[in-house]
């Protein structure tokens, strides 16, 4: 039962109305896309402070590394190419980290691009961390364990990735260092032709599938039936929105009733008052 303080008008905006709520009884977790969705610049230190203020119960952001091997937070196209304003682009492992608070290295949302560290400094024991890699080369994984490691910080983090093979990378250098909190990690998939993990070999308990929901819309039955085989193997189901999908509330009722574990939104305000709604039988 969610902790509801009832004294409160429930016609209250949706902010307040979270002030009152124990999140973590929510039926489905509240993750904030790339930061906080659609309220900030996408992975913006911007946007993680103004999931904390909403307590959202985690935020995903996407992480590269630059030249000189510092993780940073970005989300770029593929191949690491960042548009910068004044039509510049740059693979992001052609700059090295000290350079990108010059002008030239200026987002097209206005916003430079944070390291890992000023996230997770911001993020720390404040709200839990979706870190998904978007940089190819394993030495990634090292990196960012330093950075959590340095900061004691397992217990709030998961990996995530559409490179299925940083489950295996992340496990042996879990395992290398001797940390004995359990990391886990969610198989991004692609929308229509989804690579799914092997279950049996690739897959632990706890680890989730990260579908798109484009998937559900074009496959239904072959996504339902992924999920079933996911949940029999002690794994969680999260959905997430592209950007462009400003309708995303016409499918939660769909993920509600599938029993979806996480929603990743771009409209986490939404999406906490439909939680509120639904409790209070609105």
């Amino acid at each position: 039962m969610l902790n509801i303080d009832r004294s409160q008008d429930v016609a209250a905006s949706p902010a307040q109305a979270k002030m009152h709520i124990d999140s973590k009884k929510y039926f489905m977790k509240v993750e904030g896309h790339r930061g906080a969705g659609f309220l900030e610049p996408e992975n913006s230190i911007k946007a993680f402070k103004k999931a904390v203020e909403l307590g959202l119960d985690s935020v995903e952001f996407d992480v590269w590394l630059t030249k000189d091997d510092i993780p940073v937070v970005v989300h770029g196209l593929a191949g690491g190419i960042i548009e910068f304003q004044n039509d510049i682009k740059e693979v992001i492992g052609d700059i090295d980290s000290k350079d990108l608070l010059l002008s030239k290295y200026t987002l097209l949302n206005g916003e430079t691009i944070p390291t890992l560290e000023e996230v997770l400094d911001t993020c720390k024991d404040k709200v839990c961390l979706n870190l998904e890699i978007k940089e190819v080369k394993e030495l990634v994984i090292e990196k960012v364990l330093d950075l959590l490691e340095a900061r004691n910080m397992f217990e709030q983090i998961t990996f995530s990735a559409f490179h299925h093979y940083l489950r295996e990378t992340l496990t042996r250098e879990i395992t290398r260092r001797g940390i004995n909190i359990p990391v886990t990690f969610g198989f991004l998939m692609r929308a229509l032709i989804p690579k799914m993990p092997n279950y049996e070999v690739e897959c632990q308990p706890g680890d989730s599938l990260n579908l798109d929901i484009r998937y559900l819309e074009e496959n239904r039955e072959d996504c339902l039936a992924h999920i079933a085989q996911a949940k029999q193997r002690q794994m969680h189901v999260s959905f997430w929105f592209p950007m462009e999908y400003h309708h995303e509330e016409t499918f939660w009722d769909d993920l509600h009733s599938i029993g979806v574990t996480t929603i990743i939104t771009n409209k986490p305000i939404e999406l906490i008052e439909y939680f509120v709604q639904k409790e209070l039988g609105v």
